[in-house]
């Protein structure tokens, strides 16, 4: 969970963030309630990035992927393909043979 949230909050994330402009293409979850406001210190404000996907895949991404570009790759391509944890394993798995 530490991991999540450092790699999610940190600096180079938001520029990437910034970047890509990751936070246009999310679209909000369905089932939300719009009268339901959260409000958190700015500081311990995630991005929505990480909603694209489930937690586990997050996990599997940030233990697989060691540069930014990587994870936001995999947690785009895992949103896309609507991946399950065996599907992005797979994927992950393979390319790590390819690059080693």
């Amino acid at each position: 969970m530490v991991l999540l949230y450092d790699t999610y909050s940190s600096q180079q994330f938001s520029e990437y963030q910034e970047m890509l402009k990751l936070n246009e293409i999310v679209q909000p979850l369905a089932g939300q309630f719009e009268s339901t406001v959260i409000v958190q210190p700015a500081a311990a404000q995630l991005p929505t990035f990480p909603n694209l996907t489930t937690l586990t895949n997050h996990f599997e991404i940030l233990n697989a992927c060691r540069t930014t570009e990587e994870r936001i790759f995999y947690v785009l391509y895992s949103y896309k393909e609507k991946l399950n944890k065996r599907e992005l394993q797979r994927c992950l798995k393979k390319t790590t043979l390819t690059l080693r």
